[in-house]
């Protein structure tokens, strides 16, 4: 639904459903996952856990179920401002699950020394995601443009009657933002040369794993006026590297993104 009574005024709203189908590797797959050390929160026993996961070519497909609602309207001449909001409703989330287990032994020693826990990745998760986002655009002046934006998210994870827990999930929400803002500066320096530079808040993910970020980007271009153009990026300049996702569970080495400079030249025809 979309609705404009005015033309510095506009309010929409949407109702949708989608269907995420699994993938051959999450219907066939088999392998040994890692193992989960005793006497941890994931596994309270006095025995390693090694979690073999195994095919289940029964997997059903995951729902969504989408709500969002926004509104554009004009603040001041020259200033427009967005608000969306949004609720999303997942079933079927995938989620391993626990099937059977066994104990291992050693050959001479009569006590085991590990637990084999087979593991099937089953459509049973449940998830609730909502959030907001803000967008202001406006002109300071004929040759400088600005753009800030803001957004929220959050979730609610239903619990597993299995585990008494909220449920576990291949792809954990844990690891997306819960706050993001961004300051967008477009400067026309001469009638030639154009330069962005932008200011960028990224809060912690993986419940601490990966810390929040201050990122500051920008873009130099000088237009040649045939097609061509010139540019210098930079990228992340505030700090030499840092880790934007949370490791892995599996034993893979921390992937680090890197302050970078660049130049391009293009020519378009």
């Amino acid at each position: 639904m979309f609705y404009r009574p005015s033309d510095d005024f506009a309010i929409w709203a949407s109702v949708s459903r989608a269907a995420r189908t699994p993938s051959r590797f999450a219907r066939t797959a088999q392998f040994e996952v890692f193992f989960i050390p005793p006497n941890t929160a994931d596994n309270p026993s006095p025995l390693p856990v090694f979690p073999v996961l195994t095919p289940n070519p029964d997997l059903p497909s995951e729902r969504l179920t989408a709500f969002e609602a926004g509104l554009r309207f004009s603040v001041v001449q020259g200033w427009d401002l967005d608000l969306a909001s949004y609720y999303n409703r997942y079933k079927r989330v995938v989620s391993p699950t626990p099937t059977s287990s066994q104990l291992l032994f050693a050959p001479g020693i009569p006590f085991p020394l590990a637990v084999e826990q087979q593991t099937q990745l089953k459509g049973r998760g449940r998830l609730q995601t909502w959030g907001i986002e803000a967008l202001v655009t406006g002109q300071i002046a004929p040759w400088w443009r600005v753009k800030a934006s803001y957004s929220h998210f959050n979730f609610d994870l239903a619990q597993d009657p299995l585990s008494n827990r909220p449920f576990y999930l291949v792809l954990s929400p844990e690891n997306s933002p819960r706050h993001q803002a961004a300051l967008t500066n477009d400067v026309e320096i001469a009638s030639n040369w154009q330069l962005t530079a932008k200011l960028r808040y990224v809060d912690e993910v993986g419940n601490g794993s990966a810390g929040s970020y201050l990122s500051g980007d920008f873009r130099l271009a000088y237009d040649f006026g045939n097609g061509a153009e010139f540019a210098v990026n930079g990228e992340g300049l505030f700090e030499p590297k840092r880790i934007e996702f949370p490791p892995s569970e599996l034993p893979t080495v921390r992937s680090f993104v890197s302050r970078s400079v660049s130049a391009e030249l293009r020519y378009r025809f």
